[in-house]
Order: C-alpha cells, then structure tokens, then sequence
C-alpha cells in the first residue's frame, strides 16, 4: 500500500495575487513533496503553473465581493 501524498490548497480570486504573492511558498511546498490546489477566478495568469504537482481549479468569484448571493455562488462552489 502506498502513502498517498498531502495536499495543500490555496484560494484566491484571481492566480495574479497567486503568481505574485504566493508563488515562493507554492515552490517551497512542492520541493518538500506536497501536492498543490489552486482556486481562483481565470485571469491569464494560471498558464504560469505548470508544475504536474499543481492542480488548478477555476470558479466563479466577484472580485469586489459585496454581493452577498454571488458570495453565497462563490461559497458553494468551494
């Protein structure tokens, strides 16, 4: 049997602030073996992931986030 490998996952509304603000701790955690998921709203920049380690997943997300119905939208489908 073997050892499924741990994930970890990170949300955000667009992969810019993913690729700006994330993409060193997303580099380290693959180097030490994790698998990572990114959710976020498709703005272009999800073509710079192209790690095989890195799942990428795209929702719906209002980018100023008042709306308390599309926050709900946004909520399930987390």
């Amino acid at each position: 049997m073997t050892k499924q490998k741990e994930s970890v996952t990170f949300v955000s509304n667009n992969y810019w602030t993913l690729y700006k603000f994330r993409y060193d701790v997303i580099q380290f955690l693959i180097d030490k073996g994790y698998l990572i998921n990114l959710i976020a709203g498709k703005d272009g920049y999800e073509h710079k992931f192209k790690n095989r380690l890195i799942k990428k997943f795209f929702i719906p997300i209002d980018k100023r986030g008042i709306n308390i119905f599309k926050e709900i939208k946004t909520f399930t489908s987390l």
